[in-house]
């Protein structure tokens, strides 16, 4: 005897350019798909003499105006005419790929064909209201009644395998038939039949599927072994099949069936397969969706979090600037008014105290505009007032302005510019390229141990130009050069020998370079000082 026609139908997918992604036995079988060769061209041609890449070319297109599956005979390796129906589909990547579906043209009996026809119309109609997005309660609503009118079964389900805390399988239905046999089953029914229900019991003839991942046929379920009771009114249960449901090799989901007229055996699973190939890939891609809707969620809502608490950072650091600027201000003033109308009058001891109070007034000013400069940069807030400038006037400017803290220091400071670049401009804010090298001396002053700086113009190339501040103090590690320029970072000498700073300079002068859409590095060994750099392009 022939074998029956459902049988034989076989369900594979492939991509745009027909690589066989993944095959069902059956369709291994009728195309005898070997697995070092992944090529449907390879095993098939395709009635008429199109190609294989025309053919497929012309269904992608087809199936970006809306338009179903595409049929085609093909003429498989030493096997009888078969008809090939692909479908459209495009996988969580955004790559396109087709479903397709294989049966024989060639067929015993009119009712057959029908049933044959009939199968591959629901599978695509199932994929097409998934690519449509109509969303897993209405995708597999339908497919559980295909499968319930195709089996000519009673009531039944089709559920997702996922697992519990502890690693244990447990069902949750994405179809289900309505049964309730009273107002609070139904109830039941109405509020959780469309987001899902969860079964974590195996002592059920469905529970030993999800348990196992295997097939369970049972036409005397009162007396199976596997039996676990009926709710008192709940309808008879004279005939059950339960069916594992793969993606691959992946034990994914399964369905059950109810109270077919005779009962149900393998051959009806096996004509089943075409179906369950399809709800295997379907499963398999709801899941993967899931998974990148909720990684999505999340990151809007971390993004949300981020987003208020950068709100709130900025709120604080305004108000707190102006409740300690006004008193800065207020000691500062006072101080330098009362230490220069005292004058000579003052002991040294009442001097250096001056000094100390003035002088620890202008380090919390200057902490005060680091942080708020970071969280301006941070919001997006900063606006570059861009225009030519002279690179050499930034590094005059910065001269003059450090003097006094190098004197202070009896740091020797000395620009070594050559002559040939005293004349390079560059397009920047001059405020900011100005506190970048500030930030960069004072660096070099507090942690060259009073070591001579040089500062100088350095072409990098023809389109770019460096401002380089060399020092010739101590150096820094490598283990610690990666974090230089990080918020906060401050060496280990700094706190070992009180040095004032916020850790913010060198974050500062790595945000502000990169604005201007220059880069910034440093060059340094244990014992031979260190160079920054900050380059910018040339203007023209």
């Amino acid at each position: 005897m022939a074998p029956r026609q459902d049988a034989l139908n076989g369900t594979f997918k492939i991509d745009q350019n027909g690589k066989i992604l993944w095959a069902d036995d059956n369709a291994r079988r009728q195309l005898k798909i070997t697995p070092d060769e992944t090529l449907l061209e390879q095993y098939i041609t395709l009635e008429g003499g199109k190609t294989l890449a025309e053919h497929l070319k012309a269904v992608i297109e087809a199936a970006s105006y809306g338009t179903r599956g595409s049929w085609a005979i093909i003429h498989p390796q030493h096997q009888p005419l078969l008809s090939l129906q692909l479908s459209a589909w495009v996988d969580s990547d955004q790559k396109e790929q087709l479903i397709c579906h294989l049966n024989p043209t060639l067929t015993p009996s009119k009712e057959a064909a029908t049933s044959s026809t009939d199968m591959l119309t629901i599978l695509s109609d199932l994929q097409q209201d998934y690519i449509a997005d109509k969303g897993s309660f209405y995708v597999f609503g339908r497919a559980l009644d295909a499968l319930l009118t195709l089996t000519d079964s009673r009531y039944g389900f089709i559920g997702e395998i996922l697992q519990n805390g502890h690693g244990k399988n447990l069902l949750k239905t994405h179809a289900i038939t309505n049964i309730a046999w009273n107002s609070d089953t139904r109830s039941f029914y109405e509020q959780n039949a469309p987001v899902g229900m969860e079964f974590t019991n195996h002592d059920t003839l469905f529970g030993h599927t999800v348990k196992t991942g295997q097939m369970v046929i049972s036409n005397t379920p009162g007396s199976d072994p596997k039996r676990g009771g009926l709710p008192v009114g709940h309808p008879s249960l004279d005939y059950y099949m339960g069916i594992p449901i793969m993606a691959g090799e992946e034990f994914i989901g399964m369905a059950g069936i109810a109270n077919r007229p005779g009962g149900y055996d393998k051959a009806l699973a096996r004509d089943l397969t075409p179906l369950l190939n399809t709800l295997g890939i379907l499963l398999g891609a709801f899941r993967t969706e899931q998974r990148r809707r909720h990684s999505e969620a999340q990151l809007r809502s971390k993004a949300h979090e981020l987003e208020q608490a950068n709100r709130a950072k900025t709120r604080f650091f305004a108000a707190m600037s102006h409740e300690l600027r006004t008193p800065l201000n207020s000691i500062l003033g006072f101080s330098r008014r009362l230490q220069k109308t005292l004058g000579n009058t003052l002991t040294p001891r009442s001097a250096e105290a001056f000094d100390s109070v003035i002088r620890n007034a202008q380090h919390l000013t200057h902490m005060i505009d680091d942080i708020l400069d970071i969280s301006k940069i941070e919001a997006g807030k900063v606006e570059l007032e861009r225009r030519p400038l002279k690179a050499q006037d930034i590094i005059n400017q910065a001269l003059a302005s450090i003097r006094g803290m190098a004197e202070q220091q009896q740091v020797r400071i000395a620009d070594k510019t050559p002559f040939e670049l005293k004349s390079i401009e560059i397009n920047g804010d001059e405020q900011r390229l100005l506190q970048i090298t500030l930030n960069l001396l004072s660096n070099a002053i507090k942690y060259g141990e009073g070591a001579d700086v040089d500062i100088y113009l350095n072409r990098c190339s023809e389109q770019e130009v460096a401002i380089v501040i060399e020092d010739f103090g101590p150096g820094i590690d490598k283990a610690v050069q990666s974090s230089l320029f990080q918020d906060y970072s401050r060496l280990a000498e700094a706190e070992d020998k009180h040095i004032q700073g916020t850790g913010l300079g060198l974050a500062l002068v790595a945000e502000l370079t990169q604005l201007h859409g220059g880069r910034h590095w440093v060059e340094t060994e244990v014992g031979e000082g260190c160079r920054f750099y900050v380059a910018f392009q040339i203007s023209r």
